[in-house]
């Protein structure tokens, strides 16, 4: 039972899976180093792209911001053109025959005048209804009503838009100026021109030959095209054009010349507000191939020196790979040749064999030896890389270091000018203090004075020290202006010295302001303080408040609002410094007199409050400061 029967059957074997080896592939020398090449030449070469794609729009931007400015600049021109025009007509407008009703005597002056334009023209004297009352040269044309009331009612200039035949048979447009008898508007003086007069403001562009201008009036119609085109002055602009010019004062557009060339336009309105029947558009148009074509030929340029890297890396690999396929043929050659003793007693009996060890040997020796030259190069190239990063870690805190201390430079003087004025101002009162010991009441109101001027000291640095960090909003109370005011009038006087006369006017049903009164306060006393340093030679500082309805001109609060003006007769700022004049730091007294802190904190405080702050000056006009305020009583 327990024996085992042997059927003769043969035995089952597992059979061991076939691993097949990964497939490599087998690529020769050159196509591995082409490979190479391409690896390390594609990623530069999208590089370069993208580096020529941000180029091109660069280029193409600083070209459109430049045609727009050369737009705005042209507007600027015809603005120039028509003010030149406008201020010879109010010369004639106040002639005293005019004035007086002497039609007769004013005529010889009207032709004198139209003989000295050298160009053709016409004048005309329209009464109340648009009728003409006198005339010069040729009929001109109505004036339409809304010009009618601009120059009648307001009182103010105008250009008309495009008019056909109204100067011989020839298109043109006129210019009004009011002419004012005893306080009020009697007459219309209206010059005729003819389109031509505009020929000189657009040759003056130099244009090239193949870029347009022109000059529309409000409703759409050409008023001059350059080059001169017959057929063009009166012509409607299209709807597209005239809708972007609707819609935006100054911009570009893409379109199509009638003989289908593909153009750039770019618009700018033309400053001056003449135009009680719509404001004149200048267009200048470029053709979008000659545009583009500096971009183009940049990105081409760059797209084609890339491919050339390309093809050379590739001729250069194939160089490579022939100069190193060449040595590995001698060297099987070599191999294939033993003669050296060392390898004849290391022999394994194969000749081949053999050669091909010696090889290896001697090609083993030889980059262990370059192995140990780059692991000395690698060695010096690290030491060195770490002694430049060392070196130019230590240069940038230097220079953090330096820029740190000219800010605290910056700082330190204006500080100590800020508490100059507070040490003054403790100084006068305290002499105040002295000279009227004697008098109870005076001496509580300069005591506190005197402790306000204290707090005033404090604050300076907190104000300081709070420019660099975000503020929340300033504690907004309601309070009287007048009071304020008072209080600040006789440390103001002291202050500003003899030199300096002030006055302060405030109407007497002026509504309380909403906003920080200390903070108010101390804004007032550095537009003070500004305006006695704007007048070395004395002068004279009005301060006033009113209530504006308005919106305010810059950010803030819509409503109604304080204004209180801090007015001097100082030398005023030419524009590049008012434009610069609230930017922090910026100031331009002497070192030690100020930190450029003073308006841009004013600033921030107006802004802060819900209201802004508008500053005008003018070279040898002096300066107005208006602080505007939001008022705790609304409209």
């Amino acid at each position: 039972m327990g024996d085992t029967i042997n059927t003769g059957a043969p035995v089952p074997q597992t059979v061991p899976q076939r691993v097949v080896p990964f497939r490599r592939l087998h690529l020769s020398l050159h196509a591995r180093l082409n490979l190479l090449v391409a690896l390390c030449i594609v990623p530069l070469l999208a590089l370069t792209v993208g580096g020529d794609y941000i180029e091109y729009r660069t280029v193409r931007t600083a070209a459109e911001t430049q045609a727009l400015a050369q737009a705005r600049q042209f507007a600027d021109d015809v603005a120039d053109f028509l003010q030149v025009e406008l201020a010879a007509l109010q010369t004639l407008a106040l002639s005293g025959d005019l004035h007086s009703g002497d039609l007769d005597r004013f005529r010889a002056k009207g032709t004198a005048f139209l003989a000295l334009r050298g160009a053709p023209a016409g004048l005309r004297v329209n009464d109340q209804a648009g009728s003409a009352v006198f005339l010069i040269g040729p009929p001109g044309d109505t004036p339409s009503t809304a010009t009618l009331r601009r120059v009648f009612e307001q009182g103010q200039p105008a250009v008309s838009g495009y008019h056909d035949a109204v100067f011989d048979g020839r298109p043109g447009f006129c210019l009004h100026m009011p002419v004012t008898v005893n306080g009020r508007v009697a007459w219309d003086l209206q010059l005729t021109l003819d389109l031509a007069a505009l020929a000189p403001v657009m040759a003056a562009q130099d244009l090239p030959s193949a870029d347009a201008l022109l000059v529309a009036d409000g409703s759409g119609r050409m008023l001059a095209h350059h080059p001169s085109v017959p057929w063009l002055p009166g012509t409607t602009l299209p709807p597209d054009l005239r809708a972007a010019l609707s819609q935006a004062a100054a911009g570009d557009q893409t379109g199509n010349r009638a003989d289908g060339t593909k153009v750039r336009r770019f618009f700018a309105t033309v400053p001056g507000g003449y135009w009680p029947d719509g404001n004149w558009r200048v267009v200048l148009g470029i053709p979008s191939s000659i545009l583009l074509a500096p971009p183009y030929r940049s990105v081409g340029s760059a797209l084609a020196g890339s491919a050339a890297l390309l093809a050379l890396g590739l001729l250069l690999a194939h160089v490579v790979a022939r100069s190193i396929a060449a040595p590995i043929t001698r060297l099987q050659r070599l191999a294939a040749a033993p003669d050296s003793a060392d390898l004849r007693r290391r022999s394994t009996g194969l000749a081949e064999t053999d050669g091909v060890a010696a090889a290896l040997l001697a090609a083993d020796a030889s980059r262990r030896d370059a192995l140990a030259r780059l692991q000395s190069l690698a060695d010096t190239l690290e030491r060195r890389v770490t002694d430049e990063v060392a070196a130019r870690e230590a240069a940038q805190m230097e220079a953090a270091r330096a820029e740190r201390l000219r800010a605290l430079g910056q700082l330190a003087g204006g500080i100590a000018h800020d508490v100059n004025n507070v040490l003054q101002t403790v100084s006068l009162t305290s002499q105040l203090l002295v000279a009227r010991s004697g008098d109870p009441v005076e001496v509580g109101r300069l005591a506190r004075r005197l402790v306000h001027a204290a707090q005033q000291g404090s604050a300076i640095t907190g104000r300081l020290l709070g420019f660099t960090r975000v503020h929340g909003p300033p504690a907004a109370r309601p309070f009287d202006l007048k009071p304020l005011l008072d209080e600040l009038h006789d440390m103001l006087a002291t202050t500003l010295g003899q030199s300096v006369r002030m006055s302060i006017a405030l109407p007497p049903d002026l509504p309380k302001v909403l906003a920080d009164r200390e903070r108010t306060e101390t804004v007032l006393i550095n537009l003070a303080i500004n305006a006695r340093d704007a007048m070395p030679h004395g002068g004279s500082l009005l301060i006033t408040a009113a209530v504006a309805d308005s919106e305010p001109p810059v950010a803030g609060r819509p409503g109604r609002h304080i204004e209180v003006a801090v007015a001097d007769t100082g030398e005023g700022m030419p524009p590049e410094v008012l434009a610069r004049v609230t930017e922090p730091f910026f100031t331009t007294k002497p070192a030690g007199r100020g930190t450029g802190l003073g308006l841009s904190l004013a600033r921030s405080f107006a802004e802060q409050s819900g209201g802004a702050l508008v500053i005008e000056s003018f070279p040898g006009q002096g300066t107005t400061v208006r602080l505007r305020l939001p008022s705790a009583v609304p409209a």
